[in-house]
């Protein structure tokens, strides 16, 4: 029991340290530092486009700025290398459900209720960006990398 203790401890500072990174913004459209994909914040027809253009994915990203299970997954699960070759292939739309900014909230929560049909955090749903077709959908915080990036390469071969 006092392992688990140790271990939900850890994670929790961890995520509390992304969550100050986080707070940090990148400018939108730009590659964060570390990350192998574009990641486009709180602008799902931005990053649709930029996917569109680049000829990638879509992944839309669910996110809330507490949200501990979030961080891991950006900070630990993303930087794994299988998964970030995996996400090579698609822009992120990460959005912010718990936005400061009132428009920009209100503006991700509409498109989470009509694209993910869900307001969960962590959700990710990945996209064909042109017809909207949905190729795969993770809910809630996948700790095993190897499982993250078979969701993703599945989303990759399904929509070829």
């Amino acid at each position: 029991m006092k392992h688990l203790k140790t271990n939900a401890l850890a994670v929790s500072v961890l995520a509390m340290a992304a969550s100050l990174v986080q707070s940090c913004s990148f400018p939108t459209g730009q590659h964060h530092p570390g990350d192998s994909h574009t990641i486009i914040l709180n602008d799902y027809e931005a990053a649709r486009a930029n996917a569109i253009a680049e000829g990638r994915l879509l992944l839309v990203n669910s996110t809330g700025h507490n949200a501990a299970n979030a961080r891991f997954m950006e900070v630990k699960t993303f930087q794994d290398p299988q998964v970030a070759e995996a996400l090579s292939r698609f822009v992120e739309a990460r959005l912010y459900s718990d936005d400061p900014d009132p428009i920009t909230r209100k503006a991700n929560q509409l498109v989470l209720d009509k694209v993910v049909h869900e307001r969960a955090v962590p959700v990710y749903v990945a996209l064909h960006p042109q017809s909207g077709k949905e190729l795969g959908r993770c809910s809630g915080a996948s700790l095993v990398p190897s499982e993250f990036a078979e969701f993703l390469s599945d989303a990759v071969t399904g929509a070829q």
